[in-house]
């Protein structure tokens, strides 16, 4: 089966979707970090107030990829999409499509998406952050691709 797929839009978008899924993942290890080195007392208020720019950086991006991702899902099949892009001809195995080609970015959104719950919910019971933020609360995963 022949795909046509517009280079300078469709690829773009999966290239900065999976850009900020990586920096998804430092902000994810850099707040482990942040916990691991909290101390036993009740003095924290420092490393909890690292956790601010996290909170806040993670919950944009999580919102930013959400959205991309769905318009992603929704323009099946992708070169419909724009008119006058630069296309090229890929060859895929039989019985794959651009749901496939989507496959590994929506495993790890859910992956992230389960991660970012965790990371606010710990955030959640932290009354002093709480006091400077409010800190998103995520359900399960809200991302469908129907």
């Amino acid at each position: 089966m022949l795909s046509i797929l517009p280079v300078d839009s469709y690829l773009l978008r999966y290239e900065t979707i999976s850009d900020l899924m990586a920096l998804q993942d430092q902000i994810e290890s850099f707040q482990k970090t942040v916990f691991s080195h909290f101390g036993h007392s009740t003095n924290n208020e420092c490393r909890i107030s690292a956790l601010v720019p996290l909170v806040k950086e993670s919950w944009g991006i999580y919102r930013f990829i959400t959205s991309m991702l769905r318009a992603m899902f929704r323009s099946e099949p992708c070169y419909l999409l724009l008119p006058q892009c630069v296309v090229i001809f890929m060859h895929f195995l039989p019985g794959t499509n651009d749901q496939d080609v989507l496959e590994p970015l929506r495993e790890r959104y859910i992956s992230q998406h389960y991660n970012l719950r965790k990371f606010y919910y710990e955030c959640s019971n932290l009354k002093y952050l709480t006091g400077l933020i409010n800190v998103p609360k995520l359900g399960h995963v809200c991302f469908s691709i129907s």
